[in-house]
């Protein structure tokens, strides 16, 4: 296996996992009618607005918050490798 196809599949199960923490999330939601502005059209930053959430919801957006880091550091190591 190649590092371009490793950091591509790093960066694709990051992502999927990153989406799957993000319906999850929603279930820890301490109020619905208080989400700050944009998180109800652009849910995709969840895990950025952790004063949402109850105690396990603030670790799982910390959780998200790496796995968000890491998939995007291996999307541009991915797309850098293949554009040289």
């Amino acid at each position: 296996m190649t590092l371009d196809t490793f950091l591509f599949i790093v960066g694709t199960i990051g992502g999927c996992g990153y989406w799957v923490m993000g319906v999850l999330s929603t279930t820890k939601l301490e109020s619905k009618e208080n989400l700050t502005p944009g998180m109800e059209w652009f849910p995709g930053i969840w895990s950025l607005s952790s004063r949402e959430y109850s105690a396990d919801g603030k670790s799982l957006c910390r959780i998200g918050n790496v796995v968000m880091v890491i998939t995007i550091l291996c999307w541009i190591a991915w797309a850098m490798i293949k554009n040289k």
